[in-house]
């Protein structure tokens, strides 16, 4: 593997039936109908259409319910990750071979996953070689229209919260704050907020960025096969 990135398992070709609920789909597979799982909470309005391609990974595990997952689709021809815990994924890559804007990984002494802050949990800590606390919230983004991706796609309470939290943080002056939005899609190229679905996460990011809390949006070629850091670009409220 070459350069920041992570690969991909084996996948298999089906495609895209219809979405049972929250959590389960139906996929065609070598013409048969396949229950799969869908590893993400949001709506996934852009992102999966009955008759489109998709992409499916094994679940791990005997006796697993469902015997796939749905990993990726194509709409319009453009490959979009449907998988969640890719985004958290690439940040571990990141901050192990390239690091933050800013926080290279040099400068980075050590760091742990889901440390407690407040009243739950962020994604991950951060201790630079000054010693300075860095708390990471990562979303993963795979909602898009015209070039723009956006988060969410569904309303969240709790994503509103750990923004709050976030600036809190900041305010205090224990260290610094940030959020970590990594676009799973090769089909836009700028990132907004999806003011419209959740006006309230909308502000809390304004918010957090105002108190100083770092916001950036994660930009990566996709492909069957795997995902490699392309760059990163600031978001800053309008």
């Amino acid at each position: 593997m070459q350069g920041t990135g992570i690969e991909f398992p084996p996948l298999v070709e089906g495609v895209f039936l219809c979405r049972l609920n929250r959590f389960e789909a139906e996929v065609e597979v070598e013409g048969e109908t396949v229950r799969v799982h869908v590893p993400s909470p949001g709506r996934l309005t852009t992102a999966v259409d009955p008759g489109m391609p998709c992409f499916l990974a094994p679940t791990p595990g005997a006796g697993r319910k469902l015997p796939y997952r749905l990993f990726m689709t194509r709409p319009g021809g453009h490959w979009v990750v449907i998988d969640s815990l890719v985004a958290n994924r690439m940040i571990k890559q990141m901050l192990d071979r390239e690091g933050l804007p800013g926080l290279p990984a040099g400068r980075i002494r050590e760091w742990h996953s889901e440390p407690r802050w407040g009243h739950g949990r962020f994604d991950f800590e951060v201790i630079d070689e000054e010693g300075i606390q860095h708390l990471i919230e990562v979303k993963s983004v795979n909602d898009a229209e015209d070039g723009v991706a956006r988060f969410p796609d569904a309303p969240t309470v709790r994503g509103a919260r750990h923004l709050r939290e976030l600036a809190e943080f900041q305010r205090c002056g224990d260290g610094r704050g940030w959020v970590l939005f990594v676009v799973l899609r090769e089909d836009a190229a700028v990132f907004a907020p999806h003011r419209a679905i959740d006006p309230d996460f909308a502000e809390a990011l304004g918010d957090a960025a105002r108190a100083g809390v770092e916001v950036w949006a994660i930009w990566s070629d996709i492909g069957p096969k795997g995902m490699w850091l392309k760059g990163w670009t600031p978001w800053r409220p309008g």
